[in-house]
C-alpha cells in the first residue's frame, strides 16, 4: 500500500472539466527532464502523468474549474518548462469508470 486517500467526485468541489492532454517534449535535452517531472508532481490539477511510447511524450489527465484555468495551466506549461514542444488535448465527455482499485485476486 502506497497510500490511503478519499475519494472524491471532482464536479463536488468545482473540478467541472477533466481533460487527457498528451506532451511532445524535446528529445535532445534529457538532462531537462527531471525538472519537468518534478514540475508535473507539484501542480495539483495533474492527477496522473504517464512518460509513454507512441505518439507523444507523456501522457496526463488534467482536472480543472473551466477552460480558463485549464487554458493557464497549460501557459504556465509550456513558459516554465520550455523542452515542451507542444501539447493536444482531449476533453472527457462522460467519465465511465475512475479507480485506483488494483485488482488483487488474479
Amino acid at each position: 500500500i502506497t497510500g490511503e486517500c478519499a475519494v472524491v467526485d471532482p464536479r463536488a468541489v468545482g473540478m467541472n472539466l477533466t481533460l487527457i492532454v498528451e506532451l511532445e517534449v524535446e528529445h535532445d535535452r534529457p538532462e531537462r527532464l527531471a525538472s519537468l517531472h518534478k514540475w508535473l508532481a507539484t501542480q495539483p490539477e495533474i492527477q496522473n502523468a504517464w512518460h509513454v511510447t507512441g505518439r507523444g511524450d507523456y501522457i496526463l489527465s488534467v482536472i480543472a474549474p473551466s477552460v480558463e484555468d485549464f487554458d493557464q495551466l497549460m501557459e504556465r506549461l509550456m513558459s516554465e518548462n520550455r523542452l515542451v514542444r507542444k501539447y493536444t488535448t482531449s476533453v472527457a465527455l462522460k467519465t465511465l469508470k475512475r479507480t485506483q482499485a488494483v485488482p488483487v485476486d488474479r
